[in-house]
């Protein structure tokens, strides 16, 4: 019998505080998005150094490619 009377839910003691709220975006959306960025910056300056590497010997307007790579990786 007890399964066909609803009981009574108390929605209110699970608020969020904001700043409980504050604390899961930023855990949640906002560190992960760093850490992909800090990533995606670390791979295009590996690239930059791999690219200079290779074209080092074919001239410097070539090797000039690498050098703006590694210079956006790290302001990146």
């Amino acid at each position: 019998m007890s399964l066909l009377i609803p009981e009574i839910a108390y929605a209110a003691d699970d608020l969020l505080s904001i700043k409980e709220l504050m604390f899961r975006v930023s855990f949640y959306i906002i560190n992960p998005l760093i850490i992909f960025g800090f990533v995606v910056a670390l791979v295009y300056f590996i690239w930059g150094i791999v690219d200079f590497l290779r074209k080092r010997d074919m001239g410097a307007k070539e090797a000039e490619e690498g050098k703006w790579h590694m210079l956006y990786g790290t302001i990146g």
